[in-house]
């Protein structure tokens, strides 16, 4: 139990150091960068976001697979999991970064459309954003490999500091009178740092000769199989939790996304932290299962939930009560009253989606990777289904709608929990092991 405690202190560690770090910095940058430049500000971090989770996808897929190479003491064949993760993470970043920046100046152009003159800058901070996109893209081969040891402080630490790192520079800049294209150019050096540093941790643990990119079939195809699912699990989480504000942006400017970014980044944390965490019962569910079979999962999958529910509640309830004093301390009576009337719908929201995060770990340990995917995906496409008319009408109060009934959609992942839970036995076969085991390798 103290180990599970650690794990779920790091996770949450994990979550919580960006969106609070990002509220202490937010008034700074805003009195200095005005509402239109942290607008901008706000889209390139969005972008940033999107980018790297949709090119990172198969994190969890290399978790689950290391998570059950670790239980047959299959050294070998972690250090190709990791090889073939890096190749794969490679292709999806590198590609994600050209798009970005061939599409940096129509974006731009769609983003500033109320304020032309800020369009030249808006493309450069697209520009920067989509290699920051590469970067992130190669740290999640080591943060998922280090979570799939169950190992989350190793993974954590780093990660929690460049954060926030990034953002008190780019406060601390941005008060100097510095540009917001020396923001970003600062913000991807430093990414790239931290980068470098997961991946010498990562080869210290595995052996540095893991980290040269491979994609060796028969290992591709087993990551491709099951991460196909979780990057569409992941890609439904973008449209979720970050797509809403690229919507915004490009339909109503970035007067708009300044509102709807200050109301998100109060609500948005119920989801995020009760992600991460509980993310350690993942790669302990995996293996658990794998020892000693799916009824061995029941009664923690129900502890998970109950502590799930906890502290989604102990979360939302303050923000509710309080939640228009928070925003008018945090930013002020003109500023918050840019954002008080979508702020309850966005917690509520943002509540009903925290709900479901046990329910998508224990389908990813089980090996139903499908059913949370298209659970997930199903409800982000109704909440792009229902955005254009809702915001046609109600402008970011619509689209706070929109997001109330996604993540009301999202708890039906609980109904195939249920079913695989009385099921008694996995979907899938054990992992074949392609690769000869080196006993007493595994740390």
């Amino acid at each position: 139990m103290r180990a599970h405690l650690h794990n779920a202190w790091y996770g949450l560690l994990d979550y919580a150091a960006y969106p609070v770090a990002m509220l202490c910095v937010a008034p700074t940058l805003l009195r200095h960068l005005g509402v239109s430049g942290y607008g901008i500000f706000a889209f390139g971090v969005a972008a940033v976001n999107i980018g790297a989770i949709v090119a990172s996808g198969f994190g969890d897929a290399n978790t689950q697979l290391i998570a059950k190479s670790r239980a047959a003491e299959n050294i070998t064949l972690i250090r190709v999991f990791v090889r073939c993760t890096l190749g794969i993470h490679l292709v999806l970043g590198t590609a994600l970064m050209i798009l970005g920046m061939v599409l940096s100046p129509w974006i731009a152009k769609k983003v500033t459309v109320a304020e032309p003159g800020s369009m030249q800058v808006c493309a450069e901070i697209f520009l920067i954003a989509s290699i920051m996109v590469l970067f992130r893209s190669v740290e999640t081969v080591a943060v998922s490999t280090q979570r799939a040891f169950e190992s989350y402080a190793d993974a954590i630490t780093v990660s929690a500091v460049v954060r926030i790192l990034t953002l008190v520079c780019a406060a601390v800049l941005a008060s100097r009178g510095f540009s917001l294209q020396v923001i970003f150019i600062t913000m991807a050096a430093l990414s790239g740092a931290g980068t470098a540093l997961q991946l010498w941790r990562v080869g210290q643990r595995v052996s540095f000769c893991s980290l040269v990119p491979s994609l060796q079939h028969q290992q591709t195809r087993a990551l491709v199989a099951y991460g196909r699912f979780t990057w569409i699990l992941a890609l439904g989480a973008v449209i979720f939790s970050q797509v809403d504000r690229l919507l915004i942006g490009l339909s109503m400017g970035t007067a708009a996304v300044t509102a709807y970014s200050l109301a998100a980044q109060l609500a948005q944390p119920i989801t995020g932290s009760a992600a991460s965490a509980l993310h350690f019962l993942f790669p302990h569910l995996a293996h658990r299962a794998t020892h000693s079979g799916v009824g061995s999962v029941t009664r923690p999958t129900s502890r998970a939930f109950v502590c799930n529910a906890g502290l989604v509640l102990v979360e939302a309830i303050p923000l509710l009560l309080f939640g228009h004093f928070i925003l008018r301390t945090w930013m002020g009576e003109q500023n918050a009253k840019l954002s008080e009337h979508i702020l309850p719908l966005l917690v509520i929201a943002s509540a009903f989606s925290a709900l479901s995060v046990t329910g998508n770990y224990a389908l990813l340990a089980l090996g139903r990777a499908r059913a949370s995917s298209l659970i997930t995906l199903a409800s982000g496409c109704l909440m792009l289904t229902l955005a254009l008319p809702l915001t046609s009408r109600w402008g970011t109060q619509g689209m706070a709608v929109a997001r109330l009934i996604s993540g009301m959609a999202s708890l039906l992942v609980y109904l195939p929990v249920w079913r695989q839970l009385r099921a008694k036995h996995l979907p899938t076969p054990a992992l074949a092991l392609g690769q000869p085991a080196e006993q007493g390798a595994l740390r």
